[in-house]
């Protein structure tokens, strides 16, 4: 596989590609970057399913945030020990 195929082939299964070719208008390009041709629906539905499977991986999809892990001790008092010094030398 050259080079060139493996830039190609990660570009266009990006996150990034597959917005751009699911969003309504678009349209190919040639390689001067002019507009060639609209993107089909069928292209378009298969490039919004591939978004919406990278937000169910990387769990974008899901709106609330993870909570933080809990602290161990030795984390909480060396916070706690950082607040004293504050207020003791303020």
């Amino acid at each position: 596989m050259t080079a060139l195929r493996k830039v190609l082939a990660t570009y266009v299964h990006s996150r990034t590609f597959q917005i751009a070719v699911a969003r309504p208008d678009s349209f190919r390009h040639d390689i001067n970057g002019e507009p060639v041709k609209p993107v089909s629906n069928a292209d378009r539905l298969d490039a919004l399913k591939k978004y919406e499977g990278f937000k169910g991986r990387d769990g974008s999809g899901k709106p609330e945030a993870a909570s933080p892990a809990p602290l161990s001790k030795t984390e909480a008092i060396r916070i706690s020990s950082v607040s004293f010094r504050s207020i003791a030398l303020a």
